[in-house]
């Protein structure tokens, strides 16, 4: 993996929803104010490793990038206490990825 990309896993549980979140990073700095974030989705059956090509020109150019691995991808745990038919709807999706990004630290 290109040397601009960073791994690490976020550990946010609560009572009824267990989750250890793993990312892939670019330019993040716990030093300096965090840029505009562009979070990176991998489909079925991707992982974030999808984006790994993709991620060091835009680095470069000065974004942070976050691609997380959802839930029973890679190396990130957790389930969701949902009906499975919801699981997959685009809008509900979209609303976990961001509760899932702000319980790891990451603001709108």
């Amino acid at each position: 993996m290109h040397p601009i990309i960073a791994s690490r896993t976020i550990p946010h549980s609560t009572s009824n929803n267990p989750l250890s979140m793993h990312i892939l990073e670019a330019n993040y700095s716990p030093t300096r104010d965090r840029p505009l974030i562009i979070i990176l989705l991998h489909g079925f059956p991707e992982l974030a490793y999808s984006w790994r090509k993709v991620i060091p020109p835009l680095a470069e150019a000065g974004y942070y990038f976050v691609a997380p691995n959802c839930r029973g991808f890679g190396r990130t745990t957790g389930h969701y206490d949902h009906s499975y038919e919801n699981v997959y709807k685009q809008p509900e999706a979209l609303d976990r990825v961001i509760i899932e990004m702000k319980c790891c630290g990451f603001e709108r």
